[in-house]
């Protein structure tokens, strides 16, 4: 059963993605805040980050360096409403990793997911 970590502030959007990803029979574990991510992630040992680019505390950049840091290997996804041009420079030396743009459906998410584990 695949370990995905999610990192989103928004507790209703977190609670859909985790749901649907759980219902696929992946282990899931949220965070919402990005302080938590780090300490989440050791923890829990993931084969997948998903994350939100914007909290109210910042960017998701510096735990997202962290954690790429940590799991040089594994696949990111950032999720954002924002136009990918505003912030692809300072993630693609993050690679692997993919760029999800709200508004997205759960089975968008669902073959994101599918794809980034192979």
């Amino acid at each position: 059963m695949p370990r995905i970590l999610i990192i989103e502030d928004d507790s209703v959007t977190g609670r859909v993605m985790a749901k649907g990803l759980s219902r696929d029979g992946h282990s899931v574990r949220l965070v919402g805040e990005l302080g938590d991510a780090v300490p989440a992630a050791t923890e829990f040992d993931p084969e997948l980050i998903i994350a939100d680019w914007l909290f109210p505390e910042g960017v998701a950049l510096d735990v997202a360096r962290c954690l790429r840091r940590l799991y040089p290997t594994i696949p990111m996804v950032f999720v954002s409403g924002l136009p990918v041009q505003t912030f692809e420079c300072d993630v693609r030396p993050l690679t692997p990793l993919v760029i999800l743009e709200k508004p997205f459906s759960l089975r968008d998410l669902r073959d994101l997911v599918r794809q980034a584990l192979g």
